[in-house]
């Protein structure tokens, strides 16, 4: 594990087995679930990553941080967000850009190149080292992000910051838009799970292995966030062999993002919020250019394939492709194009993003005197 790693996973005191101490642990974790459950229930987008999040910093800064939370659950935790991930790409999923490939694959790497330059002008101008600042606003899968950051000695209590930030912002923004536009939501919109070619039960059976088998191609290939990108691949594989998809049930994926806030938010203290007070101004004003540069491709896109604004601006939207979907899905946007643009982003972004920052993280360390 990188040095950040190990000085963010740093031990906690163990258990104590008396009653009170089980309570008094119990009664954390409590307040976690409910923190989930309340945003879920409110429609929030990636609730149970962001709620218990908050949770473990409110709790975090009283001194009671939930715990424990060792490696091999992160570990795991990465492989269930992996295969997530990775389970609706098939090849079926990228026929849509067919048509429009040439467009499509200039403005995924448009925004790409945009989202990357402003974490370099982030890094310098905000003092914030290229790592933080180039994973902040990346706009990948916000989940996998946050789960590659501490492997590539960056710091993912600001790059939670950052991405779900600009998550919530793009989201309402969208739909807000959408509502202006007179797009109506779709009620029983679905993505590909009826066509699966194995039960839920099955389903559950061979999700875990494929996760293990993604954390082993990780660690023999030696990969950068291998558990993460190893499970992303072994899914690819699925995807396109026609397997999928296969993923994990609702409450598993939940609990993934569940641990993963709550060791993230847990970590979180006075100094932090102090550094995320004065980065503020310039993330917010990040999130606002990158906002405005990326609905002017969308625009163009819609120009010149003809495709409804809408889904143009979701296709080329800085947000997470988690929230992205379900603002396609709560818009009526077109859902297959919506899926085949942000799947083909975020793959590219998850495979080729640890390589381009360790690079950047290099350049810095070359440049600083």
């Amino acid at each position: 594990m990188s040095d950040t790693g190990e000085r963010f996973a740093g031990t906690r005191p163990a258990l104590r087995s008396s009653p009170r101490a089980v309570a008094v642990w119990a009664s954390r974790w409590l307040i976690v679930i409910a923190a989930g459950w309340l945003l879920d229930l409110a429609g929030m987008p990636v609730a149970w990553l962001i709620g218990p999040m908050i949770a473990a910093v409110v709790l975090a800064l009283r001194g009671t941080p939930p715990g424990p939370n060792p490696t091999f659950v992160f570990t795991g935790v990465q492989a269930v967000i992996g295969i997530a991930l990775s389970a609706s790409f098939s090849a079926a999923a990228l026929e849509p850009l067919a048509d429009h490939w040439h467009v499509m694959l200039l403005t995924i790497f448009l925004v790409l190149a945009i989202s990357i330059a402003a974490g370099v002008a982030l890094g310098r101008f905000a003092a914030l080292d290229h790592a933080t600042a180039s994973l902040g606003t990346v706009p990948g899968g916000a989940s996998g992000m946050v789960a590659m950051a501490e492997e590539l000695d960056a710091d993912p209590r600001i790059v939670a910051f950052m991405q779900y930030a600009r998550v919530v912002i793009v989201v309402i923004s969208i739909a807000i838009l959408a509502r202006i536009a007179g797009h109506e939501a779709e009620s029983s919109l679905t993505l590909v799970e009826d066509d699966a070619p194995l039960t839920a039960f099955q389903q559950l059976l061979v999700a875990p292995l494929l996760a293990l088998l993604g954390i082993w191609l990780g660690m023999r290939f030696r990969l950068p966030s291998g558990a993460l990108i190893g499970s992303i691949i072994v899914g690819m594989v699925v995807g396109l062999l026609g397997w999928g998809p296969i993923t994990f049930p609702p409450v598993v994926l939940a609990a993934a993002y569940l641990l993963l806030g709550t060791r993230v938010g847990s970590r979180f203290d006075p100094a932090v919020l102090r550094r995320i007070r004065d980065l503020l101004p310039w993330v917010l004003g990040f999130i606002l250019l990158m906002t405005l540069v990326s609905a002017g491709l969308g625009w163009v896109l819609a120009e010149v394939t003809g495709i409804d604004i809408v889904t143009a601006l979701l296709a080329t939207s800085p947000g997470g492709m988690d929230g992205a979907m379900i603002a396609a899905l709560d818009t009526g946007a077109n859902v297959p194009l919506v899926l085949a643009v942000q799947i083909s982003r975020l793959l590219l972004m998850v495979i080729a993003g640890p390589l381009l920052v360790r690079r950047l993280a290099r350049w810095q360390a070359a440049r600083t005197p």
